[in-house]
């Protein structure tokens, strides 16, 4: 029987999709790693944190109503509980745990004091720089016992922070004189409006790098937020996306690898790293490819990656080429007898070149 070109280009893409029923289809390269439940606490709760020397914390139940408790696991996954019921939510690579008033650290509380009324900690860094919110909405870095308190924008108003790097510099989001929230930088004291994407009106900062990097995403009225990377004064969309995702991007390491998840239009959310113009989409590498609470929280500087359908550590691989295919539709929805576009690219996202592709 002669078979056409169109009916082989039809059955090849037929296949591909019933394979891979995501956007992105590169082999995994990551040690998957569930990480235990404390037997003293109803469930792992959410994870929120992963050091560069892999630590992870999360919350968690001790009595089956709310989470009120912070479980800790270690490099190997064994896990435990810090002392006093402590709750907390950052962690560098120091060992220090950030609560909503303090650090603890091996085994010593120290009180974060900040002249602010109703201060929220948000952040700690390498050198135990916190930073935070408080009083009328001010942003502010504490050092040492010492807080620094932000400038808003020109004739605007609240600030909020998000994330400070290893050299003091904090992002997060400040509304300007025309009430519109925008992703800002301080660094040295002075505020930075960072912009948003063309046609957008406002914008997030959520994370910054200690290259100068920031990520967030950009939003406006009957748009959907589209994710960004900002660099030497300019911002740009991240590709790789399609076009009626929101895309909510959240840590970028100092390999410019951001992590986060989209959600389609019918409420799927995908789990995502990016890196170097790719998306990867990690529900499957992650077990869960139902994608409903999928969602990918946090990366440290040797890419481990936490989040999951679940409480997971990713772990890299050992350096090893990476050749996939990335199918990426042109709308996560459709409308019966109207064409669907994909773009089909095959890039090695690995760390070694590969040949005889």
């Amino acid at each position: 029987m002669e078979i056409s070109t169109f009916t082989t280009r039809s059955v090849l893409l037929a296949a591909l999709l019933a394979v891979c029923a995501s956007p992105v289809f590169a082999a995994s390269n990551y040690r998957v790693e569930s990480l235990p439940d404390h037997p003293s606490t109803f469930s792992g709760g959410n994870l929120t944190a992963i050091s560069d020397n892999s630590i992870v914390i999360g919350t968690a139940s001790s009595s089956g109503e709310f989470n009120d408790t912070s479980p800790v696991w270690d490099a190997a996954g064994n896990v435990s509980l810090l002392p006093n019921s402590l709750f907390v939510f950052d962690v560098n690579s120091s060992n220090q745990f950030l609560s909503h008033d303090s650090i603890w650290s091996n085994g010593t509380l120290t009180p974060v004091t900040v002249p602010l009324t109703d201060a929220r900690l948000i952040a700690i860094n390498d050198a135990g720089q916190v930073t935070g919110f408080g009083g009328y909405y001010r942003a502010f870095l504490w050092t040492n016992g010492v807080t620094t308190e932000f400038p808003t924008l020109p004739n605007g108003g609240r600030a909020f922070s998000s994330a400070v790097n290893n050299l003091g510099v904090v992002v997060g989001n400040a509304v300007n004189s025309s009430g519109q929230q925008r992703a800002v930088m301080w660094k040295d004291g002075v505020i930075t409006d960072l912009g948003t994407l063309p046609g957008y009106t406002a914008s997030l900062a959520s994370d910054v790098n200690d290259l100068g990097q920031i990520t967030g995403y950009a939003s406006a009225s009957g748009k959907l937020q589209r994710g960004f990377i900002w660099q030497n004064g300019v911002m740009t969309e991240l590709p790789g996306f399609a076009a009626d995702l929101r895309v909510y991007p959240g840590n970028i390491n100092n390999a410019g690898q951001i992590i986060g998840y989209g959600a389609t239009p019918t409420g799927r959310t995908i789990a995502f790293v990016w890196s170097n113009g790719v998306m990867r989409d990690l529900n499957p590498v992650m077990g869960g490819d139902v994608g409903y609470g999928c969602s990918a929280l946090d990366i440290n500087n040797a890419g481990q990656i936490i989040g999951g359908c679940g409480s997971l550590r990713l772990t890299p691989s050992a350096p090893a080429t990476d050749v996939g295919i990335e199918l990426i539709p042109s709308s996560y929805s459709a409308t019966q007898g109207s064409p669907l576009n994909y773009t089909i690219k095959v890039s090695n996202v690995g760390a070694l070149s590969a040949s005889g592709v």
